[in-house]
């Protein structure tokens, strides 16, 4: 007699049955049978059939190895702005059962929000095991402009200053409109920000800064 064994390259990914004590030149079937979220490749060096029917041609113990590999499964990683901030790892294929950091990373002026595919999750990364074998799985970071305050004055108190919405907090990046109507008996002259000078023109469109 002579016998036909069967082992997995990995226990976790699959199992494998058949074989058994044989004579030379008789026939005998080993099956393998993979797990949910892996497949079947090969047996190592010979068929890629996962049910095999061996013709034993050699007067010798011979031992069958089934390989198994993940499946692989699409994760989409994305930002709902790229001007607001980015998203890693990239979208791409990752094996199944890998655990994956995904990271959102803010730009100057902008802060994230939340991740869509877990709304109350409001850190920068969240943890994902990958094991969604239906489709693509999607996390799309939401990020909002931060907020600094802006106001005007006139110098001395010689014009009336309106500012559009009112003085406050305002989006980096928007643009707020603020104009002067001078008191009676002066003229406007300039809009100053500290010492610089920004704007000649009594109505001055300030776009909002960081700070």
């Amino acid at each position: 007699n002579v016998s036909v064994e069967v082992e997995t390259n990995s226990v976790g990914m699959g199992t494998v049955s058949g074989g058994g004590s044989c004579y030379f030149n008789d026939s005998a079937t080993i099956h393998a049978k993979p797990k949910p979220g892996y497949e079947f490749v090969r047996w190592a060096g010979s068929s890629d059939q996962a049910d095999y029917k061996i013709k034993l041609k050699y007067d010798k113990d011979t031992v069958f190895t089934a390989i198994f590999r993940a499946i692989k499964c699409g994760v989409v990683t994305e930002s709902d702005n790229d001007t607001y901030g980015k998203v890693t790892p990239a979208t791409g294929s990752y094996n199944y059962d890998t655990t994956l950091v995904i990271t959102a990373s803010e730009e100057p002026g902008y802060k994230f929000s939340k991740w869509t595919y877990q709304p109350t999750v409001t850190s920068l990364s969240i943890t994902y095991k990958v094991q969604n074998l239906n489709g693509d799985t999607t996390f799309r970071a939401e990020f909002v402009p931060r907020q600094y305050p802006v106001n005007a004055v006139a110098d001395g108190a010689k014009g009336v200053v309106t500012i559009d919405g009112g003085a406050g907090l305002k989006d980096y990046n928007s643009q707020v409109t603020i104009n002067v109507t001078p008191i009676p008996g002066y003229d406007f002259k300039e809009w100053r920000k500290g010492d610089q000078v920004v704007s000649t023109s009594a109505t001055y469109y300030y776009t909002v800064e960081i700070g």
